[in-house]
């Protein structure tokens, strides 16, 4: 979804959001929540499924986009990692949030609401039928 933001004002709006969310969070919270969700996976015999979730998301960050089959030209590559690593973590937390207490679920599955909406849109667009069907 993020990988045709050069093609998709959608997109990019979404990405544009997240990236607020990655410039504006409290980075000392966020650390601690995910060292506290890092253990919890360790803990519970999740290390490995965690280090395969953050590279399927590195690698669905930086997937060429569909439209143009090229890589997005940004501006500063920075500001793609700080996305990148919101998402990953926002995996990395749903994997474990069964065990970890709400408040930290919450924190950092906060920005998830930026991903879920547009989610919805293309799932139904997908799934729509043709007029008369």
């Amino acid at each position: 979804m993020l990988a045709r933001r050069c093609h998709d004002a959608d997109s990019l709006r979404t990405y544009d959001r997240l990236l607020v969310a990655a410039l504006t969070r409290d980075e000392i919270a966020h650390r601690d929540a995910m060292q506290i969700a890092f253990n919890s996976a360790v803990r519970t015999g999740r290390r490995r499924v965690w280090t395969l979730v953050r590279r399927s998301a590195a690698e669905g960050f930086w997937r060429l986009c569909p439209s143009c089959n090229k890589m997005i030209d940004s501006v500063d590559v920075g500001t793609d990692q700080r996305v990148m690593e919101l998402c990953a973590d926002l995996a990395c937390a749903l994997l474990v949030q069964d065990i970890l207490d709400p408040d930290t679920v919450a924190s950092l599955t906060a920005p998830l609401h930026t991903l879920v909406p547009l989610q919805e849109r293309y799932d139904s667009n997908r799934h729509r039928q043709a007029p008369g069907t």
